[in-house]
């Protein structure tokens, strides 16, 4: 059983990167469309919202102190700890396979980190393999 809970909290860690960089990639490319350089918008795009998810994310997983990770923790309960949009990600194909408990369940730093190094993973291979410059 456990290891069927690390499958499930990678695959729904690699399902919301997936998701979230596809999202980025679009609105990018759409911005460069009106722009008029859609590709390099893509990857100034990626680059810029990838170190903003990865800091964020990092942010996130900061140790708290006792008092404050006790406020955070009724608070997570009281909300449940997932938004619209991490509730529509995962209902997703192959997440949708794995239902987590509450405590099996990706923390959210770790779901944004995972999304930013895969978002700046693009904007490397869009200048590196694809040859977009700007």
């Amino acid at each position: 059983m456990r290891g069927r809970v690390r499958v499930g909290r990678l695959v729904h860690a690699a399902t919301y990167a997936a998701v979230t960089l596809a999202l980025v990639w679009c609105a990018s490319l759409a911005v460069g469309i009106v722009l008029g350089g859609p590709l390099v918008a893509a990857k100034y795009g990626l680059f810029v919202c990838g170190w903003l998810a990865v800091g964020y994310g990092t942010w996130l997983l900061r140790p708290r102190t006792r008092r404050t990770s006790e406020a955070a923790g009724e608070r997570a309960t009281a909300a449940r700890g997932r938004t619209r949009y991490r509730r529509a990600v995962l209902s997703l194909p192959p997440a949708d396979r794995f239902e987590l408990a509450g405590t099996e369940r990706v923390p959210s730093g770790v779901l944004l980190v995972a999304s930013g190094v895969a978002m700046l993973a693009a904007s490397f291979l869009l200048e590196a393999v694809a040859g977009v410059g700007g």
